[in-house]
């Protein structure tokens, strides 16, 4: 049913997706603050056009961790670089603890692919592929998670630079 933990996240990651589109926009600052904000994916304003405050990954991320941080759901950020198309960016994404004590992946951005020139919410790419995988799950042909997936183990913790150990990823998806 719906009260379970698989339940839930599935929830939370399908809302994220179908009620909010990646900010490709160089926002202005105001803008640029709110789309690194979880306001961003959960707060429903103009979600289309230059003004649009959509999210980017951190928004994502970060609007995850807060409903499961509501639902007593284990979750933390990951921050690190992530690989696409032969590029490498700054990513952020999420791991969660399921019952079986496990750590798994969700990458709620990478499962909302924006489309050049599609400004709709639900824009039709929405998949699974990034929900609750392990570091061995392939996610692109061959390419496993951990290989597209590079956390970087550091960040700031209250303002300050820090390093820290993130949890054990699950070797194979939930």
């Amino acid at each position: 049913g719906g009260s379970t933990r698989y339940a839930k996240l599935l929830a939370l990651h399908d809302w994220l997706t179908e009620n909010n589109i990646y900010n490709t926009n160089n926002a202005a600052s105001t803008q640029a603050t709110i789309s690194h904000s979880p306001i961003s994916a959960l707060v429903r304003e103009e979600r289309t056009g230059a003004n649009s405050l959509n999210p980017v990954c951190e928004g994502y991320a970060r609007a995850f961790k807060m409903v499961c941080d509501k639902l007593e759901i284990p979750c933390v950020l990951v921050s690190g670089r992530a690989t696409s198309n032969g590029s490498s960016e700054d990513h952020m994404w999420n791991y969660v603890q399921m019952e079986d004590g496990k750590w798994y992946a969700v990458d709620v951005t990478w499962d909302d692919p924006a489309f050049p020139g599609n400004s709709s919410l639900n824009s039709g790419g929405e998949d699974h592929t990034y929900f609750l995988v392990g570091s061995n799950t392939a996610v692109r042909g061959s390419t496993t998670f951990s290989n597209n997936h590079i956390a970087s183990g550091s960040g700031f913790v209250s303002g300050r630079q820090s390093t820290f150990a993130y949890p054990a990823l699950s070797a194979t998806a939930y």
